[in-house]
């Protein structure tokens, strides 16, 4: 291939370590279609870096280089390459920080990569795709060899602008002129010309991919092949080669290589969450690989087959079951229905001592039935036997750790024993799995948690999460309006108080709070009026004896700035 004479005198000159402005260009570390990048030395401000040459070429070329210093000028981030300057003479080139370390691609082909390493690695990286993604640069070139690790083994990602730096682990897996390279990291929608932000995601997932399993997500020996396999195929699963791989690691990357953006992640936020999940041992939105995912992908590429198979299936099916269902124990079964039936009557009675009976009695029948744990956790929680609840719901969550519900119950059981710290991440939990109908009760919780200890603007946030959500409750009003009256934005209280008194109107505790609100706002005689009405409260919703003494000494100080 023909050199240009420039970039010819470049080449050369790098073995005398040639002077560049004020660099000094000491080695070529790598080259592709549009650029060429040196390590070279900053005599003005004594540092190593990285130069990337723009290779003359098109106006194309010109502009997509271009692009790369402007989209790497806008992000700053501790695990993206940073950039340092861009100028135009005497040849368009920008300067970046020069890492020294091995790329994810060389631990791959060492096989030097253990699965915690790599959730750390991809924490950090996805973290740094989250931000590059919030200034609205997409990297499209994700992909192994372009994530080098430090020496202090921090990941950082590089080259936003296309150009394919070679390397010898991607000359295994292209061929001169080719870009299978590129192409094995590829979304099926960016192979179509329409990449987007669940595109990277995707590039992630090959990632994880090949480093769990140390192979490609498809293997190929043309571009075309490969095309196919991207578009139509679904890759073996990482646990069918390895099956030390965690179910759960393996839950993840498989839904960032959803075949439809629809069904990977929404965004790196989420699954950074996700991963710092797996990391810490909570529940996962992903679901575990199963035998019916095999039979769903099975059947949407054979339905032909299927379709001719199936009156056969069927007839053999209902063959199977009732020569099955002949030889179930019917005396069991019977005895079953009727314990399950005795639960639901006692639990519509309010007879929640007849309800745990029933359920004990159920349980050594079918000892896996969650239901019954959750029946019977509810009944202990409702007796106030919060202990019991609780190891029921453990026992729930064992059997099937992505129910909602059960982490707000168990959340529940925590907080009436005032045991915050162990509540406040079962309520993040239940958050987290989208529990349906509890979540604005959750982030009032949580505000609750966080006011008892002082956290004020925290628990103003969970607040106003919990209202954003419609959550209408009169304590959450009154909680929040109580925190406006200590940060003395008294109008802000005083519309709080209003809602809950009209939610929950002759509350004596909110009534003598509103008289509070009007004392710090000198208005005396309303405040005076209120605390005379909350002491004429009687019953459940009266003052506590020290809160009734209170409200007669702030009388008498309102009367006294009244004369």
């Amino acid at each position: 291939m023909m050199q240009n004479p420039e970039e010819e005198n470049l080449r050369k000159s790098t073995s005398q370590q040639m002077m560049f402005g004020h660099y000094v260009l000491q080695k070529e570390l790598g080259r592709g279609g549009m650029g060429v990048v040196y390590k070279a030395f900053d005599t003005q401000l004594q540092r190593d870096v990285a130069l990337k040459f723009m290779m003359p070429g098109t106006m194309k070329g010109q502009k997509r280089f271009l692009v790369e210093s402007t989209v790497m000028a806008k992000l700053n981030h501790p695990n993206i390459v940073r950039f340092y300057e861009f100028h135009e003479k005497p040849r368009p080139y920008f300067v970046m920080e020069y890492v020294e370390g091995e790329t994810l691609a060389d631990l791959i082909k060492q096989q030097r990569i253990h699965s915690d390493h790599l959730l750390s690695l991809m924490i950090d990286v996805c973290n740094a795709m989250a931000h590059a993604h919030q200034h609205n640069v997409l990297h499209r070139d994700l992909k192994p060899s372009n994530i080098i690790i430090t020496s202090e083994g921090k990941p950082k990602i590089m080259d936003f602008g296309l150009a394919k730096l070679s390397n010898d682990y991607e000359r295994d897996l292209s061929k001169a002129g080719d870009i299978v390279g590129t192409v094995l990291y590829m979304a099926p929608e960016q192979v179509k010309g329409k990449a987007g932000k669940q595109s990277d995601i995707y590039a992630i997932g090959a990632t994880i991919y090949e480093a769990l399993t140390s192979q490609p997500l498809f293997a190929s020996d043309n571009q075309m092949n490969l095309l196919f396999h991207i578009l139509h195929d679904i890759p073996i699963t990482p646990r069918k080669i390895n099956s030390q791989i965690s179910p759960y690691f393996e839950a993840i990357c498989l839904k960032c290589l959803a075949k439809n953006p629809r069904k990977r992640y929404d965004n790196f936020r989420q699954l950074v969450h996700e991963l710092k999940s797996l990391r810490d041992k909570k529940p996962i939105r992903a679901k575990k690989y199963s035998f019916w995912d095999t039979t769903n992908h099975f059947v949407g590429k054979h339905k032909w087959l299927i379709l001719v198979l199936c009156s056969v299936v069927v007839t053999v099916t209902i063959a199977v079951t009732q020569y099955l269902n002949d030889r179930v124990d019917n005396e069991k079964k019977q005895a079953l229905e009727k314990h399950l039936e005795n639960v639901q009557r006692y639990a519509n009675q309010n007879n929640f001592r007849a309800v745990i009976k029933s359920c004990d009695k159920a349980i050594t029948i079918a000892p896996s039935r969650v239901d019954l744990y959750v029946a019977r956790g509810i009944a202990f929680f409702s007796l106030g036997e919060y202990d019991s609840a609780i190891l029921d719901y453990g026992v729930v969550i064992k059997l099937n750790p992505n129910v909602p519900r059960i982490y707000f119950l168990k959340a529940e059981c925590h907080f009436r024993k005032n045991e915050y710290d162990i509540a406040a991440p079962l309520y993040q939990n239940a958050i987290d799995l989208n529990v349906k109908g509890r979540k604005g009760y959750c982030y009032f919780r949580l505000g609750q948690i966080f006011e008892s200890r002082q956290q004020h603007i925290k628990a103003l946030q969970y607040y106003n999460k919990a209202i954003a959500l419609s959550f209408v409750h009169p304590q959450l009003f009154h909680h929040r309006g109580r925190l406006y009256y200590f940060q003395k934005k008294y109008a802000m209280a005083l519309r709080d108080y209003n809602k809950a008194m009209s939610l929950y109107p002759n509350n004596a505790v909110l009534i003598a709070g509103r008289a509070d609100i009007y004392f710090a706002q000198q208005k005396f005689h309303k405040a005076v009026d209120e605390w005379k009405k909350s002491l004429e409260i009687k019953g459940v919703d009266s003052l506590p004896p020290q809160s009734r003494n209170n409200v007669k000494l702030r009388i008498k100080i309102a009367k006294r700035r009244l004369k």
